[in-house]
């Protein structure tokens, strides 16, 4: 499938529906929520730019784990693990296990909270994510649809 016709297959989806506007500007902000503040907010998207070869991968890596681990990041303080989804789409095995060593984790942490995928040669697509998220316990985020 083009992506144009993906494009219109996402269009009809029925859970797909445009904003109310009514109910959009009655509804009071909850405020924020961070995870890991100011950097990481809670059911909202984030992402992480810099030019190739700076460090963003380990970055994520480092706050995934430390979040799935309940180690501290970011020099904040530690907190009780929690599950972490990483959809990693470059990244082989071996650069994962060299980049955990470097990062001090090793066979005696437990990572059974980071739900890592190896996705470079797998296209994943919103349907397969919020089944993936849905299977492990995470929720969407606001306005992403249900799984």
């Amino acid at each position: 499938m083009d992506l144009v016709a993906a494009c219109r297959a996402e269009a009809m989806n029925p859970d797909l529906v445009p904003v109310d506007w009514l109910k959009f500007w009655k509804h009071e902000s909850a405020g924020e929520d961070w995870i890991i503040d100011p950097i990481l907010p809670r059911g909202r998207h984030a992402g992480i730019f810099s030019s190739a070869g700076q460090g963003k991968s380990l970055l994520a890596l480092d706050i995934s784990a430390a979040m799935a681990s309940g180690r501290s990041v970011l020099g904040r303080p530690s907190l009780p693990p929690i599950g972490v989804l990483y959809l990693d789409l470059e990244m082989t095995l071996e650069d994962l296990w060299d980049r955990l060593d470097d990062l001090g984790y090793g066979p005696d942490d437990d990572l059974s909270k980071l739900y890592y995928y190896q996705l470079q040669r797998c296209p994943l697509g919103q349907p397969r994510r919020r089944r993936c998220t849905r299977d492990h316990g995470a929720a969407p985020p606001p306005g992403a649809g249900g799984p």
